[in-house]
Formats: C-alpha cells, sequence, structure tokens
C-alpha cells in the first residue's frame, strides 16, 4: 500500500468541510425562524422511561415506616412518654400530607381551546411542530397560544407536557419520583405540606435516637443482650440517616418556597433561564404571575391556618382532572 493511500484527497476534506458549514449555516436559519434553542444532546430516554415511580414510592414509605418504629421504640424507654401525642400528630399529619400528595391527580388539560384568531392557533402549531422536527427547544412560555404536539391539542397557561405522565399537567412544577406522578395544580398544596413536616420528623426522631443512646450510655448499656445491643447499633444508623434526609430535604423546602412565593412553578423557573438564552424571536414580556408573598402562598395553600397545616382540610373542592384553568396574559403583571 502506497503512502499517499493512507490521506484522504484534499478535493473530498474541503467538500466535507463545505457540508459541516451548510448544515450549520441551516441550522443556524432555523434557530432564527422561532423562539427556539439548540439541543446539545437527542436522548430523551431518561425523560421518556416509564413504570419505576412506583417502586421509589414504595421505598420512601419503606424508610418512612422504618424511621418511625425506631423512633418510637426509644421513644417509649424514655422518661417523656406523656408528650408523645405531640411527636405522633406530626407523623400522621406527615404521613396522611405524603398519601394526599401521592393519590391526588394533579391534574390534565384536556380539549382546551385558547381564545384567540384561527391564524394564531395555526402559527402555534407550526411553531411548535418545527421546533420539534428539528429538535430544538422551543421557548413559547411568553406566546398566548400554545401547542402540544405529542397531546395534538392546545395547552392552557402555565401547563407544560410530562412525558413520564403521558398528558399535559396544569400549573406544572415538576415530575416527582417520590410521589409517583407530577406535581401539578391539586396536589401542589399536599406537597409542599409534606416537604414541611418531613424534615420536623426527621430532627424530631433524631433527636429521640439520640437522647436514648445518651440514656444507654450513663446506664452503662443496661441490658447487654445481642437485641439491645444491636437496636442500640441500629439507632445510632437511624440518627445519621435521618439527620442526613432532613438536611437534604429542608433545602428542597426553602428553594419550594421561594418559588411558591413568587408564584413561579419550577417548568417556569427553568424557562426563564431557558428565555434569557435567547438572542432572537424574544416574545415581548416574560410573563409574571406575583401578586405579592401573602396571596402568592394562599393561592396555593389556601387561605386558612387549618389549610395551610391540615392535608385532609380543603377550602375549595379539587378541580376535576379533565378540567383546565386560563389566565390571560393581558391580566397578569408582566415584567
Amino acid at each position: 500500500m502506497s503512502q499517499s493511500s493512507i490521506f484522504i484527497p484534499v478535493d473530498e476534506l474541503k467538500a466535507k468541510e463545505r457540508s459541516i458549514q451548510q448544515d450549520r449555516n441551516k441550522m443556524r436559519e432555523n434557530l432564527l425562524k422561532g423562539p427556539y434553542l439548540y439541543r446539545k444532546s437527542h436522548n430523551t430516554s431518561s425523560d421518556e422511561f416509564k413504570g419505576n415511580d412506583m417502586i421509589t414510592v414504595y421505598i420512601a414509605s419503606g424508610i418512612i415506616s422504618v424511621m418511625f418504629i425506631s423512633s418510637f421504640y426509644a421513644f417509649i424507654h424514655l422518661p417523656i412518654v406523656w408528650i408523645m401525642p405531640i411527636p405522633l400528630t406530626l407523623f400522621i399529619l406527615m404521613s396522611v400530607s405524603y398519601y394526599k400528595a401521592v393519590t391526588t391527580k394533579p391534574g390534565k388539560c384536556i380539549n382546551f381551546q385558547p381564545k384567540c384568531s384561527e391564524e394564531e392557533k395555526q402559527q402555534a402549531i407550526e411553531r411548535e411542530t418545527f421546533g420539534k422536527e428539528h429538535g430544538f427547544k422551543i421557548v413559547d412560555i411568553g406566546y398566548p397560544t400554545r401547542y402540544c404536539t405529542y397531546c395534538k391539542s392546545f395547552r392552557s397557561e402555565r401547563s407544560y407536557h410530562c412525558k413520564k405522565c403521558g398528558c399535559c399537567v396544569l400549573r406544572r412544577d415538576h415530575h416527582c419520583p417520590w410521589i409517583g406522578q407530577c406535581v401539578g395544580l391539586n396536589n401542589h398544596r399536599y406537597f409542599m405540606q409534606f416537604l414541611y413536616y418531613l424534615p420536623i420528623n426527621g430532627f424530631t426522631g433524631m433527636i429521640i435516637q439520640i437522647w436514648y443512646l445518651v440514656k444507654q450510655m450513663q446506664t452503662g448499656l443496661g441490658d447487654p443482650s445481642p437485641g439491645n445491643v444491636f437496636f442500640i447499633i441500629f439507632s445510632l444508623i437511624s440518627a445519621m440517616i435521618m439527620f442526613a434526609m432532613s438536611c437534604a430535604v429542608a433545602s428542597l423546602t426553602y428553594h419550594y418556597s421561594y418559588l411558591l412565593l413568587k408564584n413561579m412553578s419550577s417548568m417556569e423557573d427553568i424557562e426563564l433561564v431557558r428565555y434569557e438564552c435567547l438572542s432572537h424571536h424574544k416574545v415581548p414580556h416574560f410573563p409574571s404571575y406575583d401578586i405579592g408573598a401573602l396571596k402568592n402562598w394562599q393561592s396555593i395553600m389556601g387561605t386558612s391556618f387549618l389549610s395551610w397545616t391540615c392535608p385532609w382540610y380543603n377550602e375549595n373542592k379539587e378541580l376535576n382532572q379533565n378540567s383546565f384553568t386560563e389566565i390571560s396574559l393581558s391580566s397578569i403583571h408582566i415584567d
């Protein structure tokens, strides 16, 4: 084999470079045709993976149950049994809020018809279809008319499609594997209550476990039987797990509380970052639904203290899962 045969001809290299440059120019032209961002990766297998969310729910339920049993055992060996109703009530509130977050449907956006002209509807369909065909990320939050290419229908404001749930979710915040579905309009309050109660229960359980361990150390380990020694070790491990879990969830609670007080969902927070990355085809304004911290809180959590704290109490009847809500862009504050 001659040495020259291992080299690619110059003309072929130039042709490839021209082809690559043409593809790049074409992509730039397509990106400029709408509110599109380029996807670095087109792999959406992780978004479309289904079927294992309930396993996560069972795991979470198991962890909570084991932590409660271990804390209860330690608690009854302490000289403070008379205050048992307090941690027991906190645990019941946490369990009910978690159950409600798991079993309450977030709400689907079905058969929504925007109040706009047929031309605007057609533009929305073309905008979404073009972006999907080219693998672009579509940043259309500021458009009054939005179309879902998966559901083949229009979606209301603040609604987003979830590939795992297979539908557009009303006021979608995010898909949470720990509750096995999306956090949306109907179950957002229960999700927030669970986030508040979990760290409280975790830190309470940790204090009980540590108190029990200190008591055992002061009495010289008391009963040196294998069972008692095992539980002492188990209590130590449980206390460390509770501390780590409570700190992690507390940080999430802070983040979601911050968004709640701004009346912004996680999806809208993400869309804001994407919107700021757009250098072309921006809508005139990025919508803001902020109506004041108190009213923002009440819009999700309710207006009474009972509604804030009790997951089984609901001031307003939950929306039917087939219902939808529409908020006109002209009626909200614009940044």
